[in-house]
This record gives structure tokens, C-alpha cells and sequence, in this order.
């Protein structure tokens, strides 16, 4: 068999000289191997199954791509900006998209298989985890603040509206003046209470 591995067999070394062979080349052990249907089809599904397992794994991987677009926004995302969004839609929005990223990091098995191969997502999982952990934190430091900024806000403007409404008018330039701030008090108060049930639904988002 004219192949190096076989050599010392076919072609010993004695009193440190080679012995010549006897017995020509031979076939070579390719070609034996090659011409064999067994090897060849074994041959076929081995490579089969590692170009399946790796196709396998780059379809994974674009479903992954989900996870590390809302980790890019949340990492691109600065959380002072939070503060200057006054509107608690946007408060409420937010809290649920994060809660629902942090459970959709959580469903990552730590292990997948996949083929033949065994995919480690533990690296993963705690590269990703902590983005929405974070925006969330950011917000439970930014809500109670605006809440009650704008709580304090309101019953300043109440407190003040009250003093005024106790004063007794003297003369009648302060009788006019108590009458428009009356009127003016009384088209403000539908909108105090619209701001009334905003401040509320502000205390109950970081509450809940």
C-alpha cells in the first residue's frame, strides 16, 4: 500500500538502512478509499449534516437579530431624555415594551441544540439581560419625580387659588379683581381635573 503511514512495513529500516521493496508502489490508499461506495456515502451524510447544522444555526441567528435591535435602541437611548417626555402614554408604553423584553430574554434557553451542534446562549442572555433591566430602573427613578413635581405644582396652584377665593373684597376695585379671578378659576378647573386624573394615572404606573 503506497501510502507513508504504512511505510514502516513496507519498507523497513534495518542496521539504520531502508530495505527496497519487493513488491512495487502498490494502489494508493485515496484512491482505495475513494472507490469505496460505503466510505463515500458515509462521506456525504458527515458533510450533509455539518452544512445542515451550520444553516440551521445562521437561521438561529437571524432570529436573534431581534434581541439585538431593541439592545442597540435601548443602549443608543439616553434615560435623562425620559424626563422631558410629559405625556404618560409614552411612560405607560414604555414600561411594558421593556417588562416584556426582560421576559423574552428570560424564554432563551441557556443551551439549544441544534443539529449536531450545541449552542451556548449563556454569554448571551447576560449580555442582553441587563438593557432593559436598566431603561426600567431609569424609570422607576424618573416617575415618582415627575409625579410629584407635578403634584406639587397642582397643589400650589390649588393653595393659591384658595387664599385668593377667602379674601374678603374692601372697596370695589378689589371686588372687580375677586369676580375675574373667580371667573378665571372657574374655566381653569376642568382642566385641573384632567390634570388631576393624569397626576393619578402617573402614581399608578410606578405603583403597580
Amino acid at each position: 500500500m503506497n501510502d507513508v503511514q504504512f511505510e514502516s512495513f513496507t519498507k523497513p529500516l534495518i542496521n539504520r538502512k531502508f530495505e527496497q521493496k519487493s513488491c512495487g508502489e502498490g494502489p494508493q490508499l485515496y484512491s482505495i478509499l475513494e472507490d469505496d461506495g460505503h466510505i463515500s456515502t458515509l462521506k456525504s451524510d458527515i458533510e450533509h449534516c455539518i452544512n445542515d447544522s451550520f444553516e440551521r444555526c445562521d437561521n438561529f441567528s437571524q432570529h436573534l437579530q431581534f434581541f439585538y435591535q431593541f439592545y442597540k435602541e435601548n443602549e443608543d437611548c439616553d434615560p435623562e431624555n425620559f424626563a422631558a417626555k410629559d405625556n404618560v402614554n409614552f411612560f405607560k408604553e414604555a414600561l411594558n415594551t421593556y417588562a416584556r423584553q426582560v421576559a423574552q430574554v428570560k424564554s432563551i434557553h441557556n443551551t439549544r441544540k441544534i443539529g449536531m451542534l450545541l449552542i451556548d446562549n449563556t454569554d448571551l442572555k447576560g449580555t442582553i439581560e441587563p438593557s432593559p433591566l436598566r431603561m426600567l430602573e431609569n424609570l422607576d427613578t424618573i416617575l415618582p419625580k415627575l409625579a410629584k413635581k407635578k403634584l406639587d405644582d397642582q397643589m400650589a396652584e390649588l393653595s393659591e387659588m384658595k387664599f385668593k377665593l377667602d379674601q374678603t373684597p374692601n372697596d370695589t376695585i378689589s371686588f372687580v379683581d375677586h369676580l375675574t379671578f373667580l371667573d378665571n378659576s372657574t374655566e381653569r378647573m376642568p382642566s385641573l381635573s384632567h390634570e388631576g386624573k393624569i397626576i393619578a394615572r402617573y402614581y399608578s404606573l410606578f405603583k403597580k
